[in-house]
């Protein structure tokens, strides 16, 4: 399974991943799923 999340720049993505929210489930997704976290540029 992939999950796929849209962000308007990298900077908003980065800022997701930092946040409070994020940060308090992160030891649940890690403990439950496999696979890395990646960011990149998209494309039109």
């Amino acid at each position: 399974m992939s999950v796929v999340i849209e962000f308007p720049d990298a900077a908003a993505a980065m800022a997701w991943k930092s946040a409070d929210n994020y940060q308090a489930i992160l030891p649940m997704r890690l403990d439950n799923s496999e696979g890395p976290l990646v960011i990149c540029d998209g494309v039109e």
